[in-house]
């Protein structure tokens, strides 16, 4: 105020009872403060723009794409993208996948891994098994968000849901993979039935003949399809030995680890699809690329995961 009145320093200095010299050196500061021009490129965003950003991806645990899609004013994906990474306290984070583990469903794990743990020549007769669903525009179960690192990480439940989507069953042991099925419509006991009765009967077959005088065993979780008593009679019938399976113990499983890499693989470079016949085609052609010396590394963990398991007293473990 007093410069724009044009007054002198020494008039300033006595008005603030400051001496001359400081409000002369304050003053030079202060141009070439204002002289200095800005350089880099302008942001993209405004303020208020990145706030409903970082609102959207934190609380609403929405992805780069959902946001753009939602806030369509924004130039590009790729811009809140880097808008999301130029916090230091923001992370892309997977969400943890977790099972609810009441105390009895802790026991009979503990119990399980106790059992099994040191029978390692044991899992190589093993055959796990699992249904995987695939959707268009991405993985299931591999969703992601933006964590602020200064909270506690989100979990969330694994679901099977609807959708455009495609539904797969195979199988993993020892010695390699079973044929890939594409499962179509929704399953009950008797489709199941089907799908064991082409592709893991003639697996089994194979196997009995790899193994010698070890004896095939059938691993699959608790899904009601694979509870069902006609199921049960199926598998009897068959003289399909099965592995009983403690419930909630999706981190023992193996075949989480293959379509974790499927997964990846199917949606690599954020790839999506338009039609249920080319996700078809990619699952397809990378399950055929599964590497087979893969395999019976994920085997040998097994005793380790059941290891740590005995040593957490049933609860969820790292893997």
């Amino acid at each position: 105020m007093h410069v724009r009145e044009r007054r002198s320093n020494r008039a300033i200095a006595k008005l603030l009872g400051r001496d001359e010299k400081a409000i002369r050196n304050y003053l030079r500061r202060g141009k070439a403060s204002s002289a200095t021009k800005r350089t880099g490129r302008k942001p993209k965003l405004t303020e208020r723009e990145v706030r409903r950003v970082f609102r959207l991806a934190i609380a609403n645990g929405l992805s780069a794409n959902q946001i753009r899609n939602k806030l369509p004013s924004l130039p590009s994906t790729s811009t809140v993208l880097r808008t999301l990474r130029s916090r230091s306290y923001k992370r892309y984070a997977k969400r943890k996948p977790t099972p609810a583990l009441k105390p009895h469903h802790k026991k009979k794990r503990v119990a399980f891994a106790e059992k099994y743990a040191s029978k390692r020549k044991f899992w190589r007769a093993v055959v796990f098994a699992d249904e995987k669903k695939f959707n268009l525009d991405g993985p299931d179960g591999f969703r992601f968000y933006w964590h602020d690192m200064r909270a506690e990480p989100k979990f969330m439940s694994k679901r099977v849901n609807g959708g455009g989507s495609v539904m797969i069953w195979a199988g993993i042991s020892w010695y390699g993979e079973t044929e890939l099925i594409f499962l179509n419509g929704k399953q009950n006991a008797v489709k199941y039935t089907e799908t064991l009765s082409k592709g893991l009967l003639p697996y089994l077959g194979e196997l009995r003949l790899k193994i010698g005088n070890l004896r095939p065993i059938f691993q699959q979780d608790n899904a009601s399809i694979h509870s069902a008593r006609f199921t049960k009679t199926f598998l009897e019938i068959n003289n399909v030995e099965t592995l009983p399976w403690p419930a909630k113990s999706p981190d023992p499983n193996i075949i989480e680890n293959v379509w974790g890499v499927l997964a990846r693989r199917v949606y690599a470079n954020g790839r999506q699809f338009d039609t249920k016949t080319d996700l078809m085609r990619q699952i397809k052609a990378e399950w055929e690329k599964i590497d087979l010396e893969y395999l019976p590394k994920l085997i040998r963990s097994i005793p380790k995961r059941l290891e740590a398991t005995r040593l957490l007293k049933g609860s969820k473990t790292g893997y």
